[in-house]
């Protein structure tokens, strides 16, 4: 049987681990989607890690040597763009967003908001394009 704190500790790595990468690498999003699939307890745990990373977001130095803003600004990154997939696939739901102040963002916190959403878009501008596609190849074959 899992417990919560197994949970809590699975979000933590895959988080840890996406953040870290050098260059996105989708599989920690695939995977948070199947546990979230699977065991609705981790889409909340992934709500309460996301709230918690939008407390941590202004602490986040940018201002530190350009070797740590690098390092911020990729987990910044891939951690959004983790959270984007989730939201296409309705893993969870934009409302996990309703807990931000948005008359009083930091730098850190819009470029994370900024990306969330720009890769929710263009996520739906590739589906939108690949089904019309088969579409046309569909009405090809006829």
């Amino acid at each position: 049987a899992r417990v919560g704190r197994q949970d809590r500790e699975v979000v933590s790595i895959l988080l840890l681990c996406c953040g870290r990468e050098k260059v996105y690498n989708p599989y920690y999003a695939h995977l948070a989607q199947k546990l979230c699939s699977f065991y609705h307890s981790y889409a909340f745990t992934f709500q309460l890690a996301l709230w918690d990373m939008f407390k941590e977001l202004p602490t986040f130095d940018s201002n530190t040597d350009s070797k740590e803003s690098v390092s911020n600004s990729r987990r910044i990154s891939n951690i959004s763009r983790m959270y984007s997939y989730l939201i296409f696939k309705a893993s969870l739901q934009v409302s996990v967003m309703k807990p931000i102040q948005w008359t009083s963002l930091h730098e850190n916190t819009i470029l994370f908001i900024f990306l969330l959403f720009s890769v929710i878009y263009l996520i739906m501008i590739q589906v939108n394009s690949n089904n019309q596609k088969i579409q046309l190849e569909q009405n090809t074959k006829q």
